[in-house]
């Protein structure tokens, strides 16, 4: 879980990837940083829409860290 908040948000805000992150570290850490990367968009509205959130639910612990 400690890995998992320290990268949380590394493809969003370094330029890494799904890949690069999961290479690093492993599978669990890589679908925690995915589940919590923003959508695309030009306001906080359309970067965390409602599939942001669905995927932090369907992710295990997502929640928790974010």
């Amino acid at each position: 879980m400690y890995c998992a908040c320290w990268v949380h948000d590394i493809i969003e805000d370094a330029r890494e990837t799904y890949i690069d992150v999961l290479e690093n570290t492993n599978v669990t850490i890589a679908e925690l940083a995915y589940a919590l990367t923003n959508e695309k968009g030009r306001t906080r509205k359309e970067r965390a829409n409602d599939a942001y959130y669905r995927g932090i639910q369907k992710t295990p612990n997502a929640s928790f860290v974010k």
